[in-house]
């Protein structure tokens, strides 16, 4: 219904560069990357500065590994627009993507000149920061990821835990992303239980077995969905590293093999 009615548009004004870009997102959004390049292409033609239009071919053309073609997109942004945030952020990614990490945190660090609050940004700076060895800005930054949209925080009334010593009250870990996280961030449990006497677990249910394996886990597993018990505190798995303040190689913890199967 909606590339019926940006169509009928186009019929009516058929050198409408908004209507063109709305039609490739469209088209894009379906799947469709060469009728979205193409829409792309009509939306610049008509207005050869329009913004929104260069930077969504070239974050397009980055999707396809066309790395050129796309960081040509975004610099040419830069040449009548300098000051659109999104062009730095995906020149940075570009650079990120290529190892160049410290160009890339230069086009990172600009974009959140423009944009303070541009989660992407400090998403994508964390990552950078993590790859670098650099965790304690690394993991403050990756707190960014709850704001956005692809990853909505979990609704709890109950307060996020601060790393202080409980005794008697329940703290709730859960996970967050996919398997692979679950299963690095697993490692941080003993640690937890150094300062918390009560804690449970939410994963995803195909972990529930490998995890019930574990004698410090068995007991206190849960499968995501399943009636939670009581608790009072509660954090997501991937935040520990920042709460317990384990900012390098050493203070991670490492007993290996902290997970065993048959």
């Amino acid at each position: 219904e909606a590339k019926e009615s940006f169509e009928k548009a186009l019929a009516l004004n058929p050198q409408s560069p908004e209507t063109w870009n709305n039609l490739g997102t469209l088209d894009e959004s379906v799947g469709d990357s060469e009728k979205a390049l193409e829409c792309y292409q009509k939306a610049i033609q008509y207005h050869p500065q329009f913004s929104v239009a260069w930077n969504n071919r070239g974050a397009l053309l980055q999707g396809q590994g066309k790395l050129d073609e796309s960081l040509t997109c975004f610099q040419h942004i830069l040449q009548f627009n300098p000051s659109y945030a999104k062009a730095y952020y995906n020149i940075g990614r570009i650079f990120h993507i290529k190892g160049e990490h410290s160009v890339a945190l230069e086009y990172y660090q600009k974009a959140l000149e423009l944009q303070p609050n541009y989660p992407d940004a400090y998403f994508n700076l964390a990552t950078l920061h993590l790859i670098q060895g650099e965790f304690e800005k690394g993991f403050s930054y990756y707190e960014w990821r709850w704001q956005q949209a692809l990853l909505p925080p979990r609704e709890f009334k109950q307060p996020l835990w601060d790393g202080s010593t409980l005794m008697d009250d329940i703290l709730l870990l859960y996970a967050e992303q996919g398997f692979g996280d679950t299963l690095q961030f697993i490692r941080y449990i003993p640690l937890v239980q150094k300062k918390v006497k009560n804690v449970v677990i939410e994963c995803q249910a195909a972990l529930v077995p490998l995890f019930k394996l574990q004698p410090h886990l068995k007991d206190i597993i849960y499968a995501r969905g399943d009636d939670l018990p009581h608790f009072d505190f509660r954090l997501p798995l991937l935040s520990l590293p920042l709460i317990l303040k384990t900012f390098s190689v050493v203070d991670i913890p490492s007993h290996t093999p902290y997970l065993i199967a048959p």
